[in-house]
């Protein structure tokens, strides 16, 4: 497994630099290598969508159903739901896993590359987090709780809340929060490549422990 060669390669880079401009989300691509048919993960979810890409060889790829979002973890074993997809990934094949699904992926005793992209796409809950935060100013949302307790108000706390968020919701629109998101996620990757070594040169009956002598 290589972490982020979005950051090492220039065609991966701009793959991950396309995904983040559709998906208003910064975008991290990860590549894995097998040359047998021992797999590196089990059966696990994912807290955020994922696209796999794959580049060489084939892989064999199980989906299971939507798993609760409370036990979503990449590295945590779980048992798994009922079966949504199974089928073997050719050189060009995509496929897309949303945020959640439990899968696992089984090489098949030959050399099978693959890049996953993890896409952490906003949702309702990131949405209404960044209308609170421009209502923070407000004297409803600033003032503590334990300020209203005991008191008789005109209507319920909970009633204010819910009319001041919707309130919130009508003056900053989800365009506008995506808008936001795209601009964030407009970044300037690392670019960098992997460190290269001169290979010795042996002369006829040289090894490298007889150079290191």
């Amino acid at each position: 497994m290589i972490d982020a060669v979005d950051e090492l390669t220039k065609s991966v880079r701009r793959l991950a630099t396309q995904l983040e401009f559709l998906f208003h989300r910064t975008t991290q691509i990860n590549a894995y290598i097998a040359v047998g048919s021992t797999h590196g993960f089990p059966v696990h979810a994912d807290p955020h969508d994922v696209m796999v890409f794959q580049t060489k060889g084939r892989k064999l790829w199980r989906v299971y159903e939507y798993c609760d979002s409370e036990t979503i973890s990449p590295n945590k074993k779980s048992s798994p739901k009922a079966l949504a997809f199974e089928g073997i990934l050719n050189e060009g094949d995509l496929l897309y896993i949303p945020k959640g699904w439990e899968h696992e992926a089984i090489p098949l005793g030959e050399a099978t590359i693959h890049l996953s992209a993890g896409v952490d796409q906003p949702n309702a809950k990131d949405y209404v987090l960044w209308v609170l935060n421009r209502m923070d100013h407000t004297k409803l949302f600033s003032s503590p709780i334990s300020s209203v307790q005991g008191v008789a108000p005109e209507k319920p706390y909970s009633d204010e809340l819910l009319s001041a968020l919707a309130d919130g919701v009508g003056r900053f629109s989800v365009d506008l929060f995506l808008t936001e998101y795209a601009k964030k996620s407009a970044r300037e990757r690392v670019q960098m490549s992997l460190p290269t070594l001169p290979l010795p040169v042996f002369k006829r009956g040289e090894s490298l422990s007889s150079i290191e002598e």
